[in-house]
C-alpha cells in the first residue's frame, strides 16, 4: 500500500510531492479562509455604518435636548405693549395657546422716605433704631396709621464707630431689612434716603432710642407720632385687570397670573393683549 501511495504521489516520477501537497492544502485553505475574511469585511462595513448612525443620532439627541431646555420647541407668548407689559416665556411656556386682555391701573411700589439736610460730616448721634414692617393708612393730612405685620422688626445700633450719616446708610444696608439707604449731597449737605421694598405690607415705620446728651438721633424716627423723615414715595400693591378680572399684587413683575409666564409690568396702560402660540419654524 506504501508504494501504491507513493505512486499516487508520482514517486519516481521527477515530481515534486511536497509542493503538490503544499498546494493542496494551501487550495483547501484558501477556499475555507475567502469567505470568512469576506464576512468580516462585511461586518466591518456594517460596524462603521451603525457607528455613523450613532454619532448622528447622537448629535440630534443633543440638538433636540437643547431646544427643549431652552424652550425653543414649547408656546412662545408675546405682549401686543412690551413697553408696558413685557412678557417673558418660563420653562416651557403654557401649556396651550392662549389670547388674554390685561390693563394696568397702578403699578407697586415701595415706601420712599428722606432726611433732612445736615452736614454731610456731622455726627448723628447714638442709639437704637427699630425698623418695623406693615402696612400703613393715611386717612388724614399730614397723619397716619400703622399696622404691624408678621414680619419681626429690626435694630440697628449707632455707636461711636459709625455716628456719621455713611456709617448709618452702612449700617442700614447691613441690617438684612430689605430696605436700601443712601445720601444724595448737594452743596455739602447730604441727605439720607431710604428705599423700601415693593407692597403694600412692605411699610415701614422706624422708632429711635437715643442716648441722652448724645446726639439728636430722633431726627431720624418716622412713626405715626413722630414723622420726622418726609414719605417721597408710597408702599402700594400693582393693580390690574385680566380678562376682566381685578388682580392685586405686591411685585411688578409677576410669575404666577399667566401659567407659564413672567409678566412685568412698566407702566399703567390701557389694554393689552397677551398672546401664546407655537412657533410653527421650531
Amino acid at each position: 500500500m506504501a508504494s501504491n501511495f507513493i505512486n499516487a504521489l508520482g514517486s519516481g516520477s521527477g515530481l515534486d510531492s511536497r509542493a503538490i501537497v503544499d498546494g493542496l492544502v494551501g487550495v483547501e485553505r484558501t477556499a475555507r479562509i475567502e469567505p470568512l475574511t469576506e464576512r468580516r469585511e462585511q461586518l466591518g462595513a456594517r460596524i462603521s455604518a451603525l457607528g455613523q448612525v450613532r454619532s448622528a443620532l447622537q448629535s440630534i439627541a443633543t440638538s433636540l435636548d437643547g431646544r427643549v431646555r431652552s424652550g425653543a420647541l414649547g408656546i412662545g407668548i408675546s405682549s401686543s405693549d412690551a413697553s408696558a407689559v413685557a412678557v417673558q416665556r418660563r420653562g416651557l411656556g403654557p401649556p396651550a395657546a392662549i389670547t388674554q386682555r390685561l390693563s394696568v391701573e397702578q403699578l407697586a411700589s415701595g415706601q420712599q422716605l428722606v432726611s433732612a439736610p445736615q452736614a454731610a460730616d456731622a455726627p448723628v448721634g447714638l442709639g437704637t433704631l427699630t425698623i418695623s414692617f406693615g402696612r400703613r393708612t393715611d386717612p388724614a393730612e399730614g397723619a397716619f396709621l400703622f399696622s404691624a405685620g408678621s414680619r419681626p422688626a429690626i435694630d440697628i445700633r449707632i455707636t461711636p464707630d459709625n455716628n456719621s450719616l455713611a456709617g448709618l446708610r452702612d449700617a442700614i444696608n447691613a441690617s438684612g431689612a430689605g430696605i436700601t439707604a443712601s445720601i444724595v449731597t448737594s452743596a455739602g449737605q447730604g441727605q439720607l434716603v431710604l428705599r423700601g421694598a415693593e407692597g403694600a405690607d412692605s411699610a415701614f415705620i422706624i422708632s429711635v432710642a437715643a442716648e441722652a446728651g448724645a446726639g439728636d438721633l430722633a431726627r431720624f424716627s418716622h412713626t405715626p407720632g413722630a414723622p420726622t423723615l418726609q414719605r417721597t414715595a408710597s408702599a402700594q400693591d400693582a393693580r390690574l385687570t385680566l380678562d376682566g378680572v381685578p388682580v392685586v399684587r405686591a411685585s411688578n413683575q409677576i410669575d404666577d397670573l399667566v401659567p407659564g409666564a413672567r409678566l412685568t409690568l412698566n407702566r399703567t396702560t390701557g389694554l393689552v393683549s397677551l398672546t401664546a402660540a407655537r412657533d410653527p419654524s421650531a
